[in-house]
């Protein structure tokens, strides 16, 4: 009956590892554990245009293979943790620190989730910044994130870590959480 217990046990902690439980970052997890610590949610000078396919390069231009960009693409995601709500969360803590509209960030931040229908099982999508620019007289939310999909598996068929090498930035209005911009690197 012990041995029968201890292997219930370490299954849970296995399934528990798998589903991220909370424990991802881990301070073995670098840079993933040191980068938590330094996402931007800051006012800026951004302004955007009011042309779409202008706004789109913009986004690129801003954010695109910057070293903002390079630093974050650096982080690796062990199967089953869950970077964007653990990256999601510090973005509002920080703006709830700063003394930002944390509120209109967080409804950006939902409509980013519901769109991209995570989490999902095969892919990583991880926000390190949330910086509030103007397009006009519109205060806007925008959002960059370090992505990746696909799973793939070692010899033993265990998944290997997803490493977060695309970028994908939205554009939301802060006032209605409208879509303003899109642009990925797939």
């Amino acid at each position: 009956m012990k041995a029968q217990n201890s292997v219930v046990a370490a299954l849970l902690v296995l399934v528990a590892g798998c589903a991220g439980g909370g424990s991802w970052p881990s301070v073995t997890d670098q840079p993933a554990y040191d980068l938590l610590g330094f996402v931007s949610v800051e006012p800026s000078s951004i302004s955007l245009s009011s042309d779409q396919d202008t706004v789109n390069k913009e986004l690129w231009d801003l954010f695109a293979n910057t070293d903002l960009h390079k630093r974050f693409s650096e982080i690796s995601v062990p199967a089953g943790a869950d970077a964007w709500a653990v990256y999601r969360d510090r973005l509002i803590s920080v703006a709830r620190e700063r003394q930002m509209d944390a509120e209109s960030l967080r409804r950006v931040l939902a409509h980013i989730e519901v769109a991209e229908g995570l989490p999902v099982r095969f892919m990583q999508v991880l926000p390190f910044g949330a910086f509030l620019g103007r397009q006009g007289d519109t205060p806007v939310w925008v959002v960059p994130c370090v992505w990746s999909s696909g799973l793939s598996y070692d010899s033993e068929h265990r998944p290997r870590p997803q490493q977060l090498g695309h970028i994908r930035i939205w554009a939301f209005s802060a006032d209605e959480s409208d879509g303003v911009g899109f642009v990925t690197c797939k």
